[in-house]
């Protein structure tokens, strides 16, 4: 138990002290400089990333958390939404939710349904 516990704070460590080291870019050429300036660039911890696996975060959050339209607060929304969404069961006992899997999951483009404040997302 202890040498497993070795390795992995050995790992750890080893692992913090190659990240946190810095590059001299004066012996570098120039196409090195620009393509570690862009490494770290895409690299950098402020970046925003879209997640990989956003579709089915959402459709999941919907199947077991839709009847409180969690799913729409994942997605973006405004706040009466996930109340709406509450105070009706989902919709009549689970409609909504069940029309937001199936809209999800037919669409090739999500970011139509993100930051959408309508009750229903898939209206226009």
């Amino acid at each position: 138990m202890i040498k497993y516990f070795l390795i992995i704070v050995f790992g750890i460590s080893t692992f913090s002290a190659f990240a946190s080291q810095k590059v001299d870019i004066s012996i570098l050429p120039q196409q090195d400089i620009l393509k570690s300036v862009e490494l770290a660039l895409e690299n950098d911890a402020t970046s925003v990333t879209q997640p990989k696996f956003k579709k089915l975060k959402a459709v999941l959050l919907a199947v077991f958390l839709g009847h409180f339209g969690v799913h729409r607060i994942y997605l973006g929304t405004a706040a009466n939404v996930p109340v709406v969404y509450s105070l009706t069961l989902g919709g009549g006992f689970g409609l909504l939710p069940l029309l937001d899997i199936v809209a999800i999951l037919t669409t090739e483009d999500l970011d139509k349904y993100t930051n959408n404040d309508k009750v229903f997302m898939w209206s226009k």
